[in-house]
């Protein structure tokens, strides 16, 4: 991919069982009121053998998608820790595969980080609900976050758009794959949301929690579904891990 160390990185990954409906989200993405920014769409060599994708993918591409392929598959992470490594001095703005997104989004992430440049700054979130003795809830049962959450208490969700600002010291502990996949397997908003409150980097919230999701995606495996499932709930298995391994106080 050939631009800027420093340009501002739209950066998104899928896999083979949701790429054919990608181009959606894909294309809200282009459609944004902001300039000057560069969309990434992360795929693993290992998941797309010959690098077989469909015809609207490399149509998009024709009109300015780059695709960054990649050997290993790092799964959600590739949305972040590929792209990182590859532009540690961009700003890097990671949505999901599967929401429509609405022409402002991008444009309100960059205004608030021209304000905010080292913070980490995202449009959904949660607060993080502890009891007296600081024991935490599941994640289930936490509120969702306002304005006045503070960043301490502040856990950003992925899904509606967050925008990571260049910073050494959290581009080098992400890229901790090994560690990531110990700790929070098939939550990396949570793993990340680790490293930020363990480097002490403010997060801020803008406070939008609708979205307008992909219904073609509906039916398609979903990490949603397998990190908040009341079954098996990884979120809460992930945050524990986090917690106890950067020894977080909340």
């Amino acid at each position: 991919i050939g631009f800027n160390n420093d340009s501002i990185i739209v950066s998104l990954t899928t896999h083979p069982a949701r790429i054919k409906s990608s181009w959606i989200a894909i294309l809200s993405l282009f459609n944004q009121k902001a300039v000057n920014y560069k969309i990434v769409l992360v795929l693993s060599k290992e998941e797309f053998q010959n690098k077989k994708i469909p015809w609207t993918i490399n149509f998009l591409e024709k009109k300015g998608l780059n695709i960054l392929w990649i050997n290993k598959n790092f799964k959600s992470y590739n949305k972040l820790l590929p792209v990182k490594s590859k532009f540690p001095n961009s700003k890097i703005i990671t949505f999901d595969d599967d929401v429509y997104y609405e022409k402002w989004r991008i444009k309100l992430l960059l205004e608030k980080s021209k304000i905010f440049p080292n913070a980490i700054i995202g449009f959904r979130g949660a607060e993080i609900k502890t009891t007296k003795d600081k024991k935490i809830y599941p994640y289930l049962k936490w509120p969702k976050a306002n304005a006045n959450t503070p960043s301490k208490k502040l856990f950003l969700t992925g899904v509606g758009g967050i925008l990571y600002p260049p910073n050494e010291s959290f581009n080098l502990l992400i890229q901790n794959y090994p560690l990531a996949k110990e700790l929070a397997p098939t939550s990396d908003d949570v793993f990340f949301w680790g490293v930020s409150h363990h480097l002490k980097i403010e997060k801020i919230l803008l406070g939008y929690n609708e979205l307008d999701d992909v219904r073609e995606l509906f039916d398609s495996p979903s990490l949603f579904n397998i990190n908040n499932c009341l079954k098996f709930n990884n979120n809460d298995y992930s945050i524990r891990k986090v917690i106890d391994f950067f020894k977080i106080l909340i």
